[in-house]
């Protein structure tokens, strides 16, 4: 089965409800395949309901205001989509097991330069490398959220000086999501790490 649900920093919430309703009699895994700040995910729904016309009057931004209210009454900051498989097995010989690869990285985390690199320019495109070998291959815009990884600053802050002139709330959760994507990127690569 697919999915989608929603969580915190932690992991979806739907994974406490499964170990209850489940007990040990299923072998089960949950593969974590993405998440995403819940703003894009407000932002998303919030236009997709404006777009569909559904038997709502309200606008775009208030329907993501409601969204948003409700969202920080339950403590979510993360939209995850999830792959789930489950079995019976013998009484009282399952196991539930949860492998995440999605991108770990929060908006309070503080992103830090783990190697020494450089950069090559290439036409509209920069080499990210690590000695002589490169290692990911990113734009102006990559580059600008790079120079930033300092482990001084949270990745909200971030976002925040890089939308300082942007007061668009969209705007801001799209940033947001875009830092995580490089962050997530840049450390499957081995260049940077949490600080």
């Amino acid at each position: 089965m697919i999915g989608e649900a929603i969580g915190d920093d932690k992991g979806p919430y739907l994974i406490e409800l499964l170990k209850g309703l489940l007990g040990d009699d299923f072998e089960t895994t949950l593969f974590i395949r993405s998440r995403s700040p819940i703003e894009s995910h407000i932002n998303t729904i919030s236009s997709l309901n404006v777009i569909l016309k559904q038997e709502y009057k309200n606008s775009k931004e208030e329907l993501a205001k409601s969204w948003k209210e409700l969202y920080e009454k339950l403590k979510v900051t993360f939209y995850y989509t999830f792959e789930f498989k489950t079995k019976r097995t013998s009484k009282k010989m399952g196991k539930f097991e949860v492998i995440n690869t999605s991108n770990t990285f929060t908006k309070n985390d503080k992103p830090k330069i783990s190697k020494s690199y450089s950069l090559e320019k290439a036409n509209a495109l920069y080499f990210v490398k690590i000695g002589e070998e490169c290692v990911a291959t990113i734009d102006d815009e990559a580059k600008d959220i790079l120079n930033l990884f300092d482990s001084e600053i949270t990745i909200n802050e971030i976002a925040e000086k890089l939308n300082s002139e942007n007061t668009n709330v969209n705007g801001s959760a799209k940033k947001m999501s875009e830092i995580l994507n490089v962050c997530f990127i840049l450390e499957k690569k081995g260049l940077i790490q949490k600080g």
